[in-house]
């Protein structure tokens, strides 16, 4: 089996690049642009279509120019991609752009070794002067036996801060969970998480993901023996809170299921601001769970460093169990 974010590696907001900040010194606007997708078609026959998307410009070139190539979402019909990109919209350039979604069938990176799902292009215009920056589009597959049902909706926000270097490192770690009607010498399950920003003038689309883990179990020898330790995330300011420290994140924790129906274990929210200005060494927040909402442990956070623009931080979910799921 390939190697695909979500499953074996970790998916991220990339970082602007320069030319991206530069274009921000002119009288260019930046919009960082992300992308969902909905009702895809299912390309594989023993499990569910692994999406992903490629985001050209097509104006004024005879070959298109790729801006963004997202993580690859294991089985799902319906992925909310993390990696975004950001583009300048200037008043004197109206730029074209063309999503197209691909399922993919191998490790290579070339497109047509993989099924496409469906293209559509359109003008960077579009999503600037659409409601709050959503748009919604209709994905076109010319070869499709029966009618395409599938939609793309990208979402726009505008940079507050567009040459904003600063970043978050953060350290999770969850307490180790089985199955309540598994015995308890029975490994742990596996689980991954998932860090959203609140995106308050994007209804329905309360929160976009900006980060997605790699998926653990105890087995890989990623454990303190009470919790699991994930590998480091990194995050632009910019994609975790748009450069505003007291803008809402929410941790989403999941059991990982290879059919791709992932259970929801729980939630918490956090901000950067609670842990720079908390007056205790531990900023806490409840965990409440994916089913009932009840609270079902805590969330501990905690700024270890800040240096050098880089904001390090520990989060911990202690749980104390749920509806399906006790730890280990």
């Amino acid at each position: 089996m390939f190697t695909v974010e979500g499953r074996n590696r970790v998916g991220v907001s990339r970082d602007p690049s320069r030319v991206r900040r530069n274009e921000s010194a002119s009288n260019s606007s930046i919009i960082q642009i992300a992308i969902q997708a909905h009702s895809l078609p299912n390309a594989d026959k023993l499990s569910l279509s692994d999406p992903f998307c490629v985001l050209f410009e097509v104006s004024d070139s005879s070959h298109p120019i790729e801006l963004l190539r997202t993580e690859t979402v294991w089985n799902d019909l319906d992925p909310k991609f993390v990696r975004t990109v950001d583009v300048a919209v200037s008043d004197d350039l109206d730029s074209i752009l063309r999503v197209e979604v691909y399922d993919r069938d191998s490790k290579s990176e070339l497109l047509d070794k993989h099924n496409f799902l469906g293209g559509v292009t359109f003008s960077l215009s579009e999503l600037n002067n659409a409601q709050a920056r959503r748009l919604k589009l209709k994905l076109v597959q010319p070869d499709a036996r029966k009618e395409n049902k599938a939609w793309v909706t990208f979402l726009g926000t505008q940079l507050e801060f567009p040459d904003d270097q600063r970043s978050a490192r953060i350290q999770f770690r969850s307490t180790l969970l089985r199955k309540k009607a598994i015995l308890p010498q029975i490994s742990s399950i596996s689980m991954f998480y998932v860090i959203s920003q609140a995106r308050d003038d994007a209804a329905p689309f309360d929160w976009s993901p900006v980060y997605r883990s790699e998926v653990l179990s105890s087995a890989d020898g990623k454990s303190d023996g009470a919790h699991l330790v994930f590998s480091d995330a990194k995050i632009n300011f910019q994609s975790l809170n748009n450069s505003r420290m007291d803008q809402p994140n929410k941790l989403e924790l999941y059991v990982f299921h290879r059919d791709g129906q992932h259970e929801l274990v729980g939630h918490a929210l956090f901000s950067v601001q609670d842990m720079y200005e908390t007056e205790t060494p531990v900023f806490y927040s409840d965990f409440h769970s994916g089913e009932s909402d009840k609270k079902i442990g805590v969330l501990k956070s905690q700024l270890t460093s800040c240096q050098e623009g880089v904001f390090s931080f520990q989060l911990q979910a202690d749980i104390n169990g749920s509806e399906k799921y006790k730890p280990l």
